[in-house]
């Protein structure tokens, strides 16, 4: 590696699955390959862990579980060992946690350009975690959004001037362009013991209060006298699975829910729908969303967040308002009805998420914005 190279510490809150932890794993991954060096520090561990090692990205981990102890202090002069030790010349911090300790730590350690990123909406914080995201957001040489919308966020709820922030969408990796989507949902279909010809929707996101997994099942149980039969497969557990098991007993969907629990490989299963849908009430960047539409397959959402940026409304899907259970069923019966439509926008929307959230389309501007933070590292 050239003796010019960037060289970049990431920081993350956790190894665990979920959006914001894959998308960064990955990002790693494509910095290594295009000849970044890069490190990760991490609080918690997770099973994306193996990832790391197999591209052999060094990980260090921090023993940091709150802000106001000895340890915190200890680790914040660790962190200033490896920036010195391995020569780094950016910080860039991807979650909550991680963007308020690289902020506290830059009082302690040597100055280097810091980068913090917004991806959620920080309105349903409690009032400590917002006000240590102000703190942070505030003190980061630039702020990360993956969305217009979370971008507005930070200037409205963290008072970022808008000239600290840049927009980068996330990526699909490109392979999942060349995946065959015929066999895959034959695949799919055949893993999870579904007919070649059921109507499937397809929810991919973990059971959490914010996703709002109800409005889902109560706009399934509303269908059933127009459409029967159809099945809505969750990808994802979490916190709110008890109580939509509970919810779908209530309902009688017990025969039309599948529970697939958490997949490390939860997007293959976008193909074995003829729907990807999306509930949420709030969205940073809608992962889920993208992945679904690279495969070919449109979507129902809720337009919120960034989810307009990436459903062109009648175009790559339908959008409907936040918690509107009756238009969540319209729009889903609408495209259920029409294979011909949902054909001709799974085709548009494997185009546009090729030419907007491509590998290589979303790594140039991430390469741009770090030559922007250290316009000397030439070589990259």
């Amino acid at each position: 590696m050239a003796p010019g190279a960037l060289r970049v510490l990431h920081l993350l809150d956790s190894l665990s699955i979920g959006g914001t932890e894959w998308n960064a794993v990955r990002l790693l991954i494509e910095l290594k390959r295009l000849g970044v060096h890069v490190h990760l520090a991490v609080f918690r561990d997770g099973p994306l862990r193996a990832d790391l090692d197999r591209a052999g990205i060094p990980v260090q981990s921090l023993s940091v579980t709150s802000f106001y102890s000895l340890a915190f202090l200890r680790e914040a002069m660790r962190l200033r060992r490896i920036i010195k030790d391995e020569g780094i010349g950016l910080l860039h911090a991807h979650d909550r946690y991680s963007n308020v300790f690289a902020a506290i730590a830059g009082l302690v350690g040597p100055s280097v350009p810091t980068v913090a990123s917004k991806r959620w909406d920080s309105r349903g914080d409690p009032w400590r975690m917002r006000a240590a995201s102000w703190f942070a957001l505030r003190s980061a040489t630039r702020v990360l959004a993956n969305s217009e919308a979370v971008a507005r966020s930070a200037t409205a709820d963290e008072a970022v001037p808008a000239s600290k922030i840049r927009v980068i969408p996330n990526f699909v990796d490109d392979a999942v362009f060349d995946i065959g989507s015929a066999d895959l949902r034959a695949e799919t279909r055949a893993e999870i013991g579904l007919r070649p010809d059921q109507l499937v929707i397809v929810c991919v996101a973990n059971l959490r209060p914010v996703k709002n997994h109800a409005l889902l099942l109560d706009a399934l149980a509303a269908m059933r006298p127009s459409l029967p039969g159809v099945l809505l497969l969750l990808v994802g557990d979490g916190p709110s699975r008890r109580d939509l098991e509970r919810r779908a007993k209530e309902l009688d969907l017990l025969e039309q829910v599948i529970f697939l629990g958490q997949r490390p490989d939860g997007w293959r299963f976008h193909a074995a729908g003829d729907l990807s849908v999306l509930a949420s009430d709030s969205e940073g960047f809608p992962n889920a969303l993208v992945e679904a539409q690279a495969l070919g397959v449109p979507v129902v959402a809720t337009a919120v967040g960034g989810v307009p940026e990436v459903v062109d409304d009648q175009v790559t899907g339908l959008l409907v308002p936040k918690g509107d259970a009756a238009g969540m069923t319209n729009a889903l019966l609408a495209l259920l009805r029409d294979p011909l439509r949902r054909g001709a926008m799974g085709v548009a929307a494997r185009l546009a998420t090729r030419t907007n959230f491509s590998r290589e389309a979303v790594l140039e501007r991430v390469m741009g914005f770090y030559r922007e933070l250290l316009p000397q590292s030439g070589d990259i």
